[in-house]
């Protein structure tokens, strides 16, 4: 796949609604009439590039509702189309522009014929919204004047009141991420939908047994799978390769694993993964034939060919890295899996971690070694630093593991690391019955990685 340039831009066709859901915004030509349409940045957050731009080219701040997908799938494909709700009430629109009612536009109108089926599919949705508010809580227009509302009430007793301005960066009818501006320091209102609903009781869960590590939660709310917190104010450590800052993520991150270890089972309650060698030995089996399966049967395929014999060498390896974890009866304790330093910030208080959507149970050393990996690109590759922020990371471990333990441990939680991450991508691929082949070359090319460490492990001398 050719990668997209730096200023590569895409275009959107833009369902702009009132706040009531009855009236749309529309191009005039000549007779007919058609869905404004847009240009953002690829591989950049939509709802924030999409307000940004349909406010300087329509003049009317608008809220980012979801993604509509016309209902004629025999219509051409690649012609996204994107719901935004105004925040003023309808009035004069700029020359060219009209606002009509959805319910009185006759199909022939339009020069478009997929932009009056995106229409009608927009439509259908706020039906079905209607009957579904639990499972669409941001499918209505006007959602935005409830969440606004209720932040208002539950910032009053923090003395906190709204200024009016925000920054949305994560739009649809079930989940939503909103920067909001007060009169004191920025809040954010976070909602999860169904595949990472986890994220919600988890992170309350965590905010209270470790309030240094997490931003401050000002309220929740169960029906919205939705949160408000505190902004995580301080230094985020993708904009810093300062080695003490990322030394203190290190001990911050042993920390509150060592405060979690005793809430192990309420964690994977809530819908954290297991990942315990327990767990993950049950999983090498049915990974390595899977993989073996899919490369049998797809021998004109882009993606380099795994040999059978390498495939075996690295699954047996692999196995005897869970053998010896789990021999070690190490403390489970919470992990993040998605530990990258953009959910990292370093505060006056500490480190604080975001994004939990990751969140496993298991060996507390994945985690860390997640973030070593990190820490090699971002500051330093060399051995005196990293062995400076290793033993950030393991100095407070001492009072609960011996050293002896940690550092047979460290032998093998590189492999058995790489083996959870791919294997938790595996598990949630395969839900789908269609093979998604980037996928299955991210999973190739973890796979060769394991390959190197195993061959590089060999060579050193780790044990086997």
């Amino acid at each position: 796949m050719t990668p997209n340039p730096a200023n590569a831009l895409e275009t959107w066709g833009v369902l702009l609604v009132s706040r009531d859901g009855e009236q749309i915004l529309l191009v005039k030509e000549s007779e007919n009439w058609s869905l404004p349409r847009i240009e953002i940045p690829t591989q950049e957050r939509i709802a924030a590039n999409m307000n940004r731009v349909i406010q300087r080219d329509f003049g009317i701040p608008v809220i980012s509702l979801y993604p509509v997908v016309p209902a004629n799938s025999d219509l051409p494909v690649g012609n996204p189309y994107h719901a935004v709700a105004a925040l003023s009430a309808t009035g004069n629109s700029r020359p060219g522009n009209e606002w009509k009612f959805m319910s009185s536009l006759p199909e022939q109108s339009s020069s478009r014929r997929l932009d009056f089926s995106a229409i009608r599919a927009f439509q259908d949705g706020l039906k079905r919204g209607e009957i579904e508010r639990k499972t669409g809580p941001f499918l209505r227009p006007d959602w935005f004047t409830d969440v606004t509302r209720w932040i208002a009430d539950e910032l009053r007793p923090h003395g906190l009141r709204l200024t009016g301005s925000f920054e949305q960066f994560n739009a649809d009818s079930i989940f939503s991420l909103i920067r909001f501006e007060t009169n004191g320091a920025a809040v954010w209102f976070k909602a999860v939908g169904a595949d990472n609903s986890r994220e919600f009781p988890i992170t309350l869960a965590l905010a209270k047994l470790c309030p240094a590590q997490l931003p401050k939660i000002l309220a929740s709310k169960s029906e919205w799978r939705a949160w408000l917190a505190a902004d995580a104010s301080g230094v985020c450590l993708r904009a810093t390769c300062a080695a003490h800052l990322w030394e203190d993520a290190a001990a911050s991150l042993a920390q509150l694993q060592i405060l979690s270890m005793s809430t192990s089972g309420a964690m994977c309650s809530a819908g954290a993964r297991d990942l315990a060698p327990t767990a993950l030995r049950l999983l090498v089996e049915s990974f390595f034939s899977c993989v073996a399966s899919s490369q049998a049967i797809r021998p004109q395929s882009s993606v380099p060919t795994l040999v059978n014999e390498e495939l075996e060498h690295i699954k047996s390896a692999v196995q005897n890295s869970l053998l010896h974890l789990e021999a070690l009866d190490l403390p489970d304790t919470i992990g993040h899996m998605d530990l990258n330093p953009g959910n990292i910030f370093s505060t006056d208080r500490g480190c604080v971690f975001l994004d939990w959507a990751e969140s496993y149970v298991g060996n507390p050393f994945f985690s860390f070694e997640y973030l070593l990996q990190h820490f090699r690109q971002a500051v330093s590759p060399e051995v005196l630093e990293e062995d400076r922020f290793r033993e950030a990371y393991f100095a407070p471990w001492q009072a609960v593991v011996s050293s002896e333990a940690m550092e047979t441990a460290m032998s093998f939680v590189p492999l058995a690391a790489l083996f959870a991450y791919a294997a938790t991508l595996w598990s949630a691929s395969i839900r789908y019955e269609a093979e998604n082949i980037s996928v299955t070359r991210y999973l190739a090319s973890l796979i060769r990685k394991m390959g190197r460490y195993v061959t590089h492990s060999r060579l050193e001398g780790v044990p086997s």
